[in-house]
Order: C-alpha cells, then sequence, then structure tokens
C-alpha cells in the first residue's frame, strides 16, 4: 500500500467547517526518493480464469479480418475513425490513443445505460488519457514545469461526470500513457475509498496514485467546501493478481480490459492468450459503433 504524501496530511482532518483551504495546484509531484513510503498492499484471493466475452461468430470474425486486412476501407464505413485507429488494431501492434478513447467511450455509454435501468447502480465514468497529461502537464515542454502537478487544469473535467461530481461514482477510471510508451490504468473505488493502479507490466505508479489523491482532495474542498478525509483513502499499486502481459505491446489492450472487467463487477482474471479474441472485439465495437452483445 502506498502512503499518501506527506504534504496532504494537512489537508487531512474532520473539520466539517465551510471554509475553504489552500489548493493543492501547482505543487511538486516528483516521486519519492526511495521506495520508503511503499508498503505491500495485500493481493485479492486468486480467481479462476475468465473469457472477457463470449467468442465471436464467424460472421464477426471476418468482419474484424477484413478491418486489419484494410484499415482504410474500415476507416471509411466507421463512425469517423481513422485508417491508423484500425491499423494498431491488429495482432502485434501498440494501440493507438484513438482507438483506446473511442471504445471506452462505448464502455461508458454501456455503464450509464445500466445505471438508467437500476436504481441502485451507482454510475462510473472514464476520462481520458489526456487528464492525467494535463494534471501532471507530462506534454510540458518546459523542463521546471513538467510533471509538476496542476489542479487548474483540469478542475473543470468533472463536469462531464453524471451529475458532475465524481464523489457520487461508484468508480473513476484514469488511463494513463506513461512516456508515451506504456498504458497502465489509474481506479479510483470512490465507495470504497480506494486508489487502485492497474498495470499489466507491473511497474509501480506511485506518482499517478498520489497525484489522483491530490485531484480528489482539490476536487472535494472545490465541491464540497471542505477538505478530503486523506486517512480513510488506500493507495495500492498493482499486485501479483493483476493480468500481466507477455509481449511490448499489448498494453492498450489489457488497460481497456481491465476497465470492461472493472465496469462490469468482474474481478480482471483474463491472460495473454485472450488479447487477440479481445483486439477483435473492440474492433467490432469500433466498426459498429456499439459493444457486440455477450
Amino acid at each position: 500500500m502506498v502512503q499518501p504524501p506527506p504534504d496532504l496530511a494537512r489537508y487531512d482532518n474532520n473539520d466539517d467547517s465551510d471554509s475553504v483551504g489552500t489548493s493543492l495546484a501547482h505543487q511538486d509531484m516528483s516521486p519519492p526518493d526511495s521506495p520508503s513510503s511503499l508498503r505491500a498492499a495485500s493481493p485479492p484471493p486468486h480467481a479462476p480464469p475468465q473469457r472477457l466475452h463470449k467468442p465471436l461468430t464467424r460472421v464477426q470474425r471476418e468482419r474484424t479480418r477484413e478491418a486489419w486486412a484494410s484499415p482504410e476501407l474500415a476507416a471509411g464505413r466507421s463512425n469517423n475513425i481513422s485508417p491508423r485507429a484500425f491499423h494498431s488494431l491488429r495482432d502485434g501492434t501498440w494501440l493507438q490513443d484513438e482507438a483506446i478513447h473511442r471504445f471506452l467511450r462505448l464502455l461508458v455509454a454501456r455503464d450509464a445505460f445500466q445505471a438508467s435501468l437500476i436504481d441502485a447502480h451507482r454510475p462510473s465514468f472514464v476520462f481520458t488519457s489526456f487528464f492525467m497529461t494535463q494534471l501532471l502537464n507530462m506534454g510540458d515542454l518546459d523542463p521546471t514545469v513538467q510533471g509538476s502537478y496542476s489542479y487548474s487544469n483540469i478542475q473543470r473535467w468533472s463536469r462531464r461526470v453524471p451529475g458532475q461530481d465524481v464523489f457520487a461514482l461508484d468508480k473513476l477510471f484514469l488511463p494513463v500513457n506513461v512516456n508515451r510508451s506504456h498504458w497502465m490504468v489509474i481506479v479510483a473505488f470512490m465507495q470504497e475509498q480506494r486508489i487502485q493502479a492497474y498495470d499489466s507490466a507491473g511497474a509501480t505508479n506511485t506518482r499517478f496514485l498520489q497525484a489522483t489523491l491530490r485531484y480528489l482532495a482539490d476536487e472535494h474542498q472545490r465541491v464540497h467546501n471542505r477538505a478530503l478525509p486523506i486517512r480513510d483513502w488506500s493507495l495500492c499499486e498493482s499486485t501479483p493478481a493483476t493480468p500481466t502481459q507477455l509481449n511490448g505491446y499489448d498494453c492498450g489492450v489489457f488497460t481497456c480490459a481491465f476497465i470492461d472487467c472493472l465496469l462490469r463487477n468482474d474481478t480482471p482474471t483474463f491472460s495473454q492468450e485472450d488479447m487477440t479474441q479481445y483486439r477483435r472485439w473492440i474492433t467490432l465495437s469500433l466498426l459498429e459503433n456499439q459493444l457486440p452483445i455477450g
């Protein structure tokens, strides 16, 4: 388990007053100099492997093969998705952000539909990878700014969330494009007050976990006009039970699969051998602009 950054401690109080505290914006978000601030998270029990979705039909598989063979033709038949995005869905190719974001939009639409049918179903939400990029100024050319935390860059993003309140969600997903070379996702289990990293490479993601907690502290202060009880929240790295990729290009597919499973409240227990089938499932979803049944 990851400990909150030391400078968050002063926001950790149970004062319910309406006074607005100092913002966490524009503070240094450099990772700790040593792993001494980390404690091992207790992994969940290993669940038996399960299929992500039922196998596609012969006709559906043929449609995906045609899309992979001719990305230009697939793009012309799709909803404004580029040939480059379809090309990246082929086996052995690194998944592009356009394909990921378009697919995640369909997952959010499915979750919103389910929430509209079941009163007890809290909606979840998925921000694009640009959220973390802007939150940590990851694309800034100024080396003195790059990597620094800036709440002001993304404080309007919660307007896109159902009810405009992230604290009413079941889960908040923050996919991250790490150094433009690796995909992983941070998941905030809002009602459990837990922030978890899901990384198919098993990497350490302390700075993204801490940045997410800082964002929630700032957002709670702005929206609810009181401090977030930081000590009630836990930060967890990927556990040994997290499915692991066995190559250097399927991280984006794993990230989509993590989000898909968790939105359905399933434990991610898929494996590397499921990724070709899941690439086909994503391809078919983008071709039809809707998720296949099953």
